[in-house]
């Protein structure tokens, strides 16, 4: 009787340990991280730049992009000067893709600085491969 289960149990198995294909993203199976990749802003004094607001640009198709950031996570990242570029729910529509965004941090209505980070996304998460992500901004330009 242990066999009969077994045997099917183990077919289950090797399947689910196939390699998939990397352009099938419907087979892979995602870990659990929530990845986000962060811009660090600082000023000469390597204190927190509180941005009134920042815009992200899709590059590769000149679309903004939209992050769930409410009140609350904007305070947050005022606080710390860490601010949200991208993270694990951009996955989905842009899979095994290489992305570059263009984050633009503004501070009295005016932008104050522009960064590119190019992300590549797999089936599951994004991972940054190039660009700096810290800005480090001149006191005299915040007065």
């Amino acid at each position: 009787m242990k066999k009969i289960v077994f045997i099917p149990l183990c077919a289950c198995f090797f399947y689910a340990c196939e390699e998939v294909d990397p352009k099938d993203c419907e087979m892979a199976v995602c870990s659990e991280q929530f990845n986000s990749v962060y811009l660090q802003v600082r000023d000469t004094l390597q204190q927190p730049i509180a941005l009134d607001t920042f815009k992200i640009i899709n590059m590769m198709d000149m679309t903004p992009v939209v992050l769930p950031v409410t009140d609350s996570i904007m305070d947050e990242m005022r606080h710390t000067g860490d601010y949200l570029v991208l993270n694990d729910l951009f996955v989905r529509g842009h899979e095994n893709t290489r992305v570059v965004v263009e984050f633009t941090g503004v501070l009295k209505e005016k932008p104050l600085f522009k960064r590119a980070v190019t992300v590549d996304i797999d089936c599951c998460h994004i991972s940054p491969v190039y660009g700096e992500l810290s800005v480090v901004v001149d006191t005299l330009q915040i007065r």
